[in-house]
């Protein structure tokens, strides 16, 4: 018999050897499962947290699409992974929500997550930007929101 429904996972960096491992490793755990898995977060992307960051913005805004949303890079004594960065990045695009990415030189995000962004922004018709000045990315903003993030070399060595 059966004791859970579906099982969370959350897959930590030194749980893996190399960058863009994380989503493998859960679906060979999905493979070999009988209940369904969750992703709760992993190296590059963090699901749920931005599901639950977009409910949080509908809540207080309302509907997003036309609003500005600026994630912004900002100092922290821990340093994070781009998870919870590039789900954002990928998700309130898909919703309409204009999103500019802000941050200093050699903190850039994979390349492929970028692409797809942009990609995501033009089929709902919003728009993604990176910019490096931090008080041109808040211009217009509903809402900034500030998030620590390593750079390549932490990331991928």
């Amino acid at each position: 018999s059966r004791y859970a429904v579906g099982l969370g996972i959350r897959i930590l960096e030194d749980a893996i050897e190399e960058y863009g491992q994380g989503e493998e490793l859960l679906r060979k755990y999905a493979q070999y499962s009988s209940i369904p898995i969750v992703s709760m977060a992993h190296d590059k992307y963090h699901p749920c947290q931005g599901l639950a960051d977009l409910m949080g913005l509908q809540e207080h805004l309302g509907e997003v699409k036309d609003k500005k949303s600026t994630m912004m890079w900002g100092y922290s004594s821990m340093v994070r992974s781009w998870s919870s960065v590039q789900e954002n990045i990928l998700l309130l695009p898909r919703y309409g929500m204009n999103f500019t990415l802000a941050y200093p030189e050699g903190f850039d995000l994979d390349p492929e997550v970028i692409a797809q962004a942009k990609k995501n922004a033009e089929a709902s018709g919003a728009k993604f930007e990176i910019t490096h000045d931090r008080f041109e990315a808040v211009k217009g903003a509903q809402v900034v929101y500030a998030r620590n993030w390593m750079n390549k070399v932490g990331i991928i060595g």
